[in-house]
């Protein structure tokens, strides 16, 4: 898994387009027992749980409103 976010942060870099790296926000390599403890990923440690789609879902839209306001910023509007 570290090599392919490796290789799609490489690309993006490489192209010029956004990607969001939800990876690295769960804790990278070794943040799975982590997420297991604090019950965002089921037992088989490849599903997420209720509680894991929502964090998804508000950390996405916090980087979506990060964004926003750092184009914002940027472009003065």
């Amino acid at each position: 898994m570290a090599d392919y976010t490796k290789e799609i942060l490489a690309q993006a870099e490489l192209r010029n387009y956004a990607v969001w790296d939800m990876f690295a926000h769960f804790g990278g390599l070794f943040g799975i027992n982590q997420m297991v403890k604090e019950g965002l990923i089921g037992a088989d440690r490849v599903h997420y749980t209720k509680a894991g789609y929502e964090k998804q879902g508000q950390l996405l839209t916090d980087a979506f409103l990060e964004a926003l306001q750092n184009y914002n910023t940027e472009t003065g509007k």
